[in-house]
């Protein structure tokens, strides 16, 4: 059941985040990590929004945990 919310979490982030209703993606995203602090996917988007928002500093972390955890997806290499 947790991975399902998980999955859905994620659908509405993405779709927050592509819509510009950047405070409701980042609790998406928050939420996943809360429940999976390595979610790579979570830890991209979160590092992609902070980049977009201009917060380049606190968006490193997301990504680099989101490459150290998986390094097969191209979308994370930067």
């Amino acid at each position: 059941m947790q991975k399902k919310n998980i999955e859905n979490l994620l659908m509405d982030g993405v779709r927050s985040h592509q819509e510009k209703r950047f405070a409701e993606a980042e609790q998406c995203y928050q939420e996943i990590l809360d429940i999976e602090e390595d979610h790579p996917h979570a830890n991209h988007n979160m590092g992609v929004l902070n980049f977009n928002l201009g917060k380049v500093e606190q968006s490193i972390p997301f990504l680099l945990k989101a490459f150290n955890v998986n390094d097969k997806i191209d979308q994370f290499w930067l």
